[in-house]
Formats: C-alpha cells, structure tokens, sequence
C-alpha cells in the first residue's frame, strides 16, 4: 500500500485511493508531496501518514527511514510523535554533509548568472533551486554543524525514549568531501 498524509492508495502515483485498507496489512510506502523538503515539512505529512497507519492497524509503525526520511523521522518524535516501534535508518545524514554547503555553493553561483548548471546535472540526481531548504538543513560550514542538525542531536536521548528499538545503518560521524573538495565533518550522504 501507499500512504500519502492520510490517504491511502494502491499505487506509487496516488492515483487509484482505496477506501478499505485490510487491518492486517503490514507494508506500507510513505509517499510525500516533495523529496526536496526539508525535514520538518516532511515529518508534518509523516505524522498525518503514521497516524492512518496506526488508525488502520492499531499498532505502532516500525519504519525503515532512508537519507533525509531518518532525520524526518527523527523529527516527528522530536515533536512528540509516538506511533513508531522500531526504526532503522539507512545512509541517513545525522551530522549533515559538507556535500550540502558545495551543493548550496553552486547552487548561488547558478542563481548569480554562472555557468555552473552542467555540474548540478551531473549529480546522481539532479539539484537545482527547489533543493535549498533541504540543503540548507544539512549544510555545515568549515566542518561545523548548523543549528538544524546541533538541535535534532541534542535531543536524540528523548526521541530514542519513544522508539522499542533503533538501528542505524550507513551513517556516522566520518568525512565527506566539502568545498575545495577538502575531508570535512559530516556524514558522506546527502
């Protein structure tokens, strides 16, 4: 099944709604309105999709969360949200990516007339302007963390509280390359 907010469907597109979900249905896909949001717009239309999960099988949701859908998850239980067993999050960002601050770096240079636009294409998915808020929330500057991601990890003691179990895949506090394509602190995924 696919969720988008509260609605379920029974294909990727969110096409054909379904208006009877069988209570034993056990697999669901989050569909959100932008994969280029940052993570507190995500986790807002997260919640309304883990609460119809919960509503259709009165259990708590064990989510496998990958790249900026753990740090999306990690902020629907920084909020309060409680409809999470277990979580696994795969290659997600915890401590940002200096990837991000070269990525925000072209981006300017493009909004400034630059002919930089064939870089940004050749990324394995292509970036442009509509990826700034997202970027912008895992940028780290000369190896620091931004406020976004100092925040969220300040409080990864309370959001472990909610969750039966947790594990992280992937991720970690090592080097990525950064601008001048110099190792800087933060994780190798964006």
């Amino acid at each position: 099944y696919y969720i988008k907010d509260d609605r379920v469907y029974g294909d990727q597109d969110c096409r054909q709604e379904l208006r009877h979900v069988d209570p034993e249905a056990r697999v669901f896909v989050a569909v959100f309105s932008s994969t280029k949001d940052s993570p507190p717009i995500a986790a807002h239309q997260l919640k309304h999709s883990l609460d119809r999960i919960n509503k259709i099988s009165g259990q708590k949701v064990d989510v496998a969360a990958y790249s900026m859908g753990g740090l999306a998850t990690r902020t629907y239980l920084d909020r309060g949200g409680d409809n999470v067993g277990k979580l696994m999050m795969v290659g997600t960002p915890q401590h940002g990516s200096a990837l991000a601050a070269l990525s925000l770096g072209a981006l300017n240079m493009q909004a400034a007339s630059s002919s930089v636009g064939w870089l940004l294409s050749k990324c394995p998915k292509a970036i442009d302007q509509d990826d700034r808020s997202a970027l912008s929330w895992l940028s780290t500057e000369d190896g620091q963390d931004n406020e976004a991601m100092v925040g969220i990890n300040s409080r990864w003691t309370q959001q472990r509280a909610r969750l039966e179990d947790v594990l992280i895949v992937g991720s970690g506090e090592q080097h990525t390359f950064g601008l001048n394509f110099q190792f800087s602190k933060g994780d190798a995924t964006v």
